[in-house]
């Protein structure tokens, strides 16, 4: 099918380095539907979302450091056909078990929050989705502006912060 890869933060010879990475650890799975890989480099960390046409591999956001880029992805992948999706019809798919983060308890009603910012360096608005859990606390997080990729920092429930569960958008 296809395989689309979105990469911030780096030259035109480390792309290619990357690109072939995230390739090889997509693999054959590209032939079952399409995948999109967003990477946005961050110091010596990738921050990675990955979606794929399983269920079980939509929306997943983690980071890997760069020597473990494409085994990180492999690994989300492989651990992510396991997993069961949370019970909540307005939740994010599951997160990669090597996170070693929790799920909510079934019994919590989440919500999904829409928070309006602005760039600090483009000026540009852009909104913050992420589920927030009944009486959680709000987090200082690092998002990366839509338009620009500058770091922003906003914030944002605790439990999405932890897993990185949430997306910034263009308005």
């Amino acid at each position: 099918m296809s395989l689309k890869i979105l990469v911030a933060g780096i030259d035109k010879e480390e792309r290619d380095r990357v690109e072939t990475a995230v390739k090889n650890a997509i693999g054959q799975r590209e032939t079952f539907g399409p995948w999109t890989v967003s990477l946005v480099k961050i110091g010596r960390q990738w921050s990675v979302t990955l979606s794929g046409p399983e269920e079980n591999c939509k929306n997943l956001s983690f980071s890997a450091s760069d020597d473990r880029l494409g085994d990180v992805i492999s690994e989300a992948i492989r651990d992510n056909k396991a997993a069961k999706p949370r019970t909540s019809p307005t939740t994010a798919a599951p997160r990669a078990p090597q996170l070693g983060i929790a799920s909510p308890p079934v019994e919590a009603q989440a919500n999904d929050v829409r928070d309006h910012h602005s760039c600090e360096a483009c000026r540009n608005a852009f909104v913050v989705t992420f589920e927030s859990q009944p009486g959680e606390a709000k987090v200082l997080t690092a998002v990366a502006c839509p338009y620009c990729w500058h770091i922003n920092r906003v914030e944002i429930g605790a439990w999405a912060a932890s897993g990185h569960d949430f997306r910034a958008e263009k308005i």
